[in-house]
């Protein structure tokens, strides 16, 4: 079964605005023939008049297969009362993006703590999958990992340049998806197709673009 990520993060509602306005042909993606690890995307953005557009939020959605709907426990157990936990969230270059909870565990009690999806300047995180950990004197006890999307991962340039390096295109990695209100949704694999959703306070436009392993796609296009 192959579910879109938009579905579980802004609810169908928003699939069906967005899937309306995606666009079906995508035009000026190609193909580099430069050789890389992994994916990577490379664009630009130009209007009617080949003038770049500059400043545009591009904001990335995954396409995801379904690989189980049975709930996992995000909690930890401590192995007994009062010990010390340090919660952390890391991305996927395992660089710590924000302290969630550090202190004893609570007794009698599993300890799970809630992850907004912001950083600890209070950002809201780039789309990518993080890694939410529970540690007992620096070894982790317990972790799971997490897909976050249909945040910005890009903006244009002077130029009307953008780039979605490696680290955000995390394909054919598995992880756990929750919606907006908490819920659990499945266990999930990232394919390689994705969502580039282009926003100012004067557009909004949507494309699906498939990835090539090794390649990177270019992706050029017009919008009025």
């Amino acid at each position: 079964m192959r579910r879109r990520a938009l579905v579980h993060i802004a609810g169908t509602g928003l699939l069906l605005l967005l899937m309306g306005a995606c666009e079906r042909g995508n035009p000026g993606v190609s193909d580099s023939d430069i050789t890389i690890t992994g994916y990577q995307i490379e664009g630009k953005l130009i209007d009617a008049f080949q003038r770049p557009l500059v400043g545009v939020r591009v904001l990335l959605y995954y396409d995801i297969a379904l690989l189980s709907a049975d709930s996992i426990s995000r909690a930890y157990t401590p192995s007994v009362q009062g010990e010390i936990v340090t919660v952390n969230v890391k991305d996927t270059t395992g660089q710590v993006i924000r302290l969630l909870f550090a202190g004893p565990a609570p007794q009698d009690s599993d300890l799970y703590v809630f992850w907004d999806g912001r950083n600890d300047s209070g950002n809201v995180v780039r789309s990518g999958i993080y890694t939410v950990s529970y540690a007992v004197a620096s070894v982790v006890k317990k972790s799971y990992r997490l897909i976050v999307d249909g945040n910005q991962n890009a903006v244009t340039d002077t130029e009307g340049r953008f780039v979605i390096p490696g680290f955000d295109l995390p394909v054919g990695d598995v992880a756990l998806y929750y919606d907006s209100a908490d819920a659990f949704v499945g266990q999930f694999q990232i394919t390689s197709d994705v969502f580039l959703r282009f926003v100012t306070p004067s557009f909004d436009r949507t494309f699906r673009i498939s990835l090539v392993k090794d390649k990177i796609t270019n992706f050029s296009v017009v919008l009025n």
